[in-house]
């Protein structure tokens, strides 16, 4: 069978694509603030500082979901980007190619486009897929106010990998009026043109998660400065209620003695007379 005729019998798709799942996000962190430092201060009195640590604290958890969603989806690009090299290479012709041999290089090619949808589908967190653009502008927190909100947006791979099998066929088809060499230098184009997005994609999302490894920092730094604060001055008000506690002790005491003392008075005078 020609090459042509190959192609020609496949049309392109990859089947029906599952509904993905609704966007779902749950502050997951890996190391959230401790029960302690969150609830520190209302042990004694509620005081503006805890709002602020709490709000500090729910910006480490926000920040932290938004690192792990990206490395879980780094590693998803990190096997579409090994898939696409291994694509380039099946698109390089070698001398005395044969069509048999251009027929098994392009299943190759269509089987790894296959294998990147796939890895679409499997690329989750939270219930949410994160390959098949579901992610769109998905804003979290790494401090208070709007001015403190990051926002994170992944591009459809799987909708790429369906476009790129396509556009491969497409050219293929168009052999015998191209030319080999000219489909090869097509098929490495469009090729090309998709590791170039996914290198794109995976650049935006390491300066994200230092972004949000950096705000992760200073809000654990800025939220220990808080409490340590918090305690100084928790400290000085047990110290005070001590105090009063301890005088307000004696001084009930010392008015307890005096009527007791007077009536003991009067007694001791009349034993003496006796």
């Amino acid at each position: 069978m020609s090459l042509i005729k190959h192609i020609s019998s496949h049309d392109g798709r990859l089947g029906e694509r599952p509904t993905a799942a609704a966007p779902s996000r749950g502050h997951v962190s890996e190391a959230e603030p401790s029960a302690t430092q969150e609830d520190f201060f209302g042990h004694f009195f509620s005081t503006p500082e805890t709002a602020h640590i709490r709000k500090k604290n729910q910006s480490i958890r926000d920040a932290n979901d938004a690192v792990s969603l990206i490395q879980v989806a780094d590693e998803g690009l990190d096997s579409t980007t090994t898939a696409l090299s291994r694509m380039r290479l099946f698109s390089i012709p070698v001398p005395d190619d044969t069509t048999q041999n251009s027929v098994e290089r392009l299943t190759e090619q269509l089987g790894l486009t296959e294998e990147i949808w796939t890895i679409a589908q499997k690329t989750v967190y939270n219930n949410q897929h994160l390959l098949n653009g579901d992610v769109k502008r998905q804003l979290y927190s790494v401090g208070e106010g709007p001015e403190n909100l990051l926002s994170i947006t992944i591009e459809d791979i799987g909708g790429m990998a369906l476009d790129l099998q396509q556009q491969i066929g497409a050219v293929v088809r168009r052999e015998s009026t191209l030319g080999r060499q000219a489909v090869a230098e097509a098929q490495q184009m469009l090729i090309d043109e998709m590791l170039g997005t996914v290198v794109q994609i995976r650049t935006t999302l390491d300066g994200l998660q230092t972004r949000f490894a950096e705000a992760i920092r200073r809000l654990q730094q800025s939220s220990d400065e808080t409490l340590r604060a918090g305690q100084r001055i928790a400290d000085v008000a047990v110290a005070i209620e001590l105090s009063t506690l301890t005088r307000d002790t004696i001084r009930e005491q010392a008015e307890e003695s005096l009527p007791i003392q007077a009536n003991q008075q009067p007694q001791l005078s009349m034993q003496l007379l006796q």
